[in-house]
């Protein structure tokens, strides 16, 4: 495998996972979560066979997404997709998500992303945690490692409401107890309705509980940054 890239991981991914692939692939949307049926990939199982079978005839294949002009597949599109189903249709616990052309799986279990990713050609990477971090990462949610002792070591998410205007103006007299970005900040000075999402990071727990304040419930996360070197102390 010649294009594979490893990233580090430093957080659970959705609170639960360590370890997450992406890929590209045509076919990727026959993977779906809400297609299958009792969990046992079967729309992706009966797309396959349909696929293979049609390969297996020379014939030129074709895929027509809601919204989209049909595209057609490359018959290694078709065996790495088979490839993946056939992984995935005896693992453990996973998740997918299917964004476009790419298609994501998290898991715990790094065999699983090895034996996938084995006979993909292009565009795959892995997140995977350092071996020290493994066993802190799985005893702690909502924490992020971060390669230097943070400033600002509270990172807080936003959710579906409006953005804040009193929040923005809170924040630009209180600029020495937060750090966010100029867009996210924009996001809030003119109430846009979609801000879930953005984020902004705060000094200690005391800022984290006026900001609360001000937003109510529209804090869909809060993460804790932890200095990786601290994580053996």
């Amino acid at each position: 495998m010649s294009n594979l890239k490893l990233h580090e991981a430093k957080r659970l991914h959705y609170g639960k996972y360590l370890y997450k692939l992406k890929t590209t692939n045509t076919l990727t949307s026959i993977f779906r979560t809400d297609l299958q049926r009792n969990g046992k990939l079967s729309y992706a199982e009966q797309r396959l066979k349909e696929f293979v079978q049609r390969n297996k005839s020379n014939e030129i294949l074709t895929l027509r997404n809601r919204f989209s002009k049909a595209t057609v597949i490359h018959s290694h599109e078709v065996d790495e997709a088979y490839h993946i189903y056939k992984c995935l249709k005896n693992a453990g616990e996973y998740m997918i998500r299917c964004e476009s052309r790419t298609l994501i799986i998290y898991t715990n279990d790094h065999d699983l992303l090895k034996k996938v990713s084995s006979k993909l050609s292009v565009n795959v990477e892995i997140w995977e945690p350092s071996e020290s971090a493994i066993d802190f990462l799985t005893n702690n949610q909502n924490v992020i490692l971060v390669n230097q002792e943070p400033k600002f070591p509270w990172k807080l998410t936003f959710g579906k409401k409006p953005g804040s205007k009193i929040l923005a103006d809170w924040i630009k007299k209180n600029s020495k107890n937060v750090s966010i970005g100029k867009v996210a900040l924009d996001h809030h000075e003119n109430e846009y309705r979609w801000i879930q999402g953005t984020y902004m990071y705060v000094r200690n727990e005391h800022v984290v509980m006026l900001v609360q304040m001000i937003v109510g419930d529209n804090i869909t996360r809060i993460d804790k940054l932890i200095y990786k070197a601290n994580i053996d102390k």
